[in-house]
């Protein structure tokens, strides 16, 4: 190569450099005002703010993908169900339902959760939820699900570990007044493998720390996946603070008694969000109860644990344990430790690989 074209290279290498180093500027940039402008939303935040200041504060802290939400409809036969909300729906000759589904039409044109949407939900005319996993395979937050009649003490023990690691949270008590969720928010998209690996290691060290809590009422944890399912959006997670359930104390956040907040607003202003190298920092912490995340599910046994702690040495085990086969395989828990608790619960379980992909549908 000419000795002159070699040097025009080095140049727009050089420059394409430069240009990197400027992108990199600007995205930090961008990043530090989208946080100041939230910092000043949540600043004296409380329920006398306007309308658009509170759609702003939702917006800002339940962020999915920006492309399209779901919204939930009922049937006059009495069934309900989710689909994406599209301007083409149910119209003539353009809308193929329930023929063809949403992700497959070729006629989509799916509304976007921007204002609008947001304050129909708030004001009880749909209700909407958000598609917290984005096309990028990252998240923005991180929520786990607890139903049946012991959800309350699994989520307050789920909470109390949140805060033994200074992971900010909310609890929401669910639209049916039956469950609960746990809200944990990031300032900036972080991979959701990460958000889920820091849920799976908050629920593991709760279950070791709280040994007799069965946690039969777990139910999942939104992002459900790793990586975008095929053609799909991921599963979707209904938002908050709906006005009808409000009016019956669901749908809105509590504290460790179970008690309403008086001010929704201010106590979600207040919320502060996990900046990445906070995420990271807990995840060093929480090594010992997080699975490594598996390279290639589909060349691995989803059976065999990939965590590393077996050699860790539990102290004040019995010397022998007497179990019983029947219609099932008991183990009696109430003298054991703590944590061979939660490991024997941990191998009681395996991954469903197919859940992973989300091959087994929106659900």
């Amino acid at each position: 190569m000419p000795e002159s074209h070699i040097n025009k290279l080095a140049k727009l290498d050089a420059r394409l450099q430069l240009l990197n180093e400027e992108r990199l500027a600007l995205l930090n940039d961008r990043q530090a005002l989208i946080t100041q402008h939230e910092a000043e939303l949540a600043q004296n935040f409380n329920l006398n703010a306007s309308p658009e200041s509170k759609i702003d504060l939702f917006l800002s802290y339940f962020k999915g993908r920006n492309d399209v939400y779901p919204f939930r409809w009922e049937s006059k036969n009495g069934r309900s169900g989710y689909s994406p909300a599209c301007w083409n729906e149910w119209k003539p000759k353009i809308c193929n339902k329930p023929k063809i589904s949403c992700t497959d039409c070729k006629n989509q044109n799916f509304k976007v959760p921007d204002h609008q949407a947001v304050y129909g939900h708030l004001k009880g005319f749909k209700t909407i939820g958000i598609y917290p996993l984005l096309s990028d395979n990252s998240t923005y937050l991180l929520a786990a699900d607890f139903d049946k009649e012991d959800w309350f003490e699994a989520t307050t023990a789920f909470a109390t570990t949140c805060e033994s690691l200074n992971i900010p949270y909310l609890l929401e008590r669910s639209r049916s007044g039956n469950g609960g969720h746990i809200w944990i928010f990031f300032s900036e998209a972080v991979a959701a493998s990460d958000a889920r690996r820091l849920g799976n290691g908050l629920l593991r060290k709760t279950m070791e720390l709280y040994p007799l809590l069965s946690f039969d009422c777990f139910d999942r944890l939104f992002p459900c996946q790793d990586i975008m399912p095929e053609g799909g959006f991921g599963n979707l997670i209904a938002l908050p603070l709906k006005l009808e359930p409000r009016k019956n104390n669901n749908s809105v956040f509590i504290n460790n008694e179970r008690i309403p907040y008086n001010d929704q607003w201010s106590i979600l202003a207040a919320t502060r969000k996990v900046t990445k190298s906070q995420l990271q920092s807990t995840l060093n912490q929480l090594n010992s109860y997080i699975e490594r995340a598996l390279d290639d599910i589909a060349k691995n046994e989803p059976w065999k644990k990939l965590n590393d702690d077996d050699s860790i040495k539990i102290n004040d085990c019995p010397k022998k344990i007497t179990l019983t086969l029947a219609d099932q395989l008991y183990v009696p828990i109430a003298n054991l430790p703590g944590k061979l608790t939660s490991k024997l619960k941990h191998y009681a379980v395996f991954s469903n690989q197919w859940r992973f992909f989300g091959i087994d549908g929106f659900w």
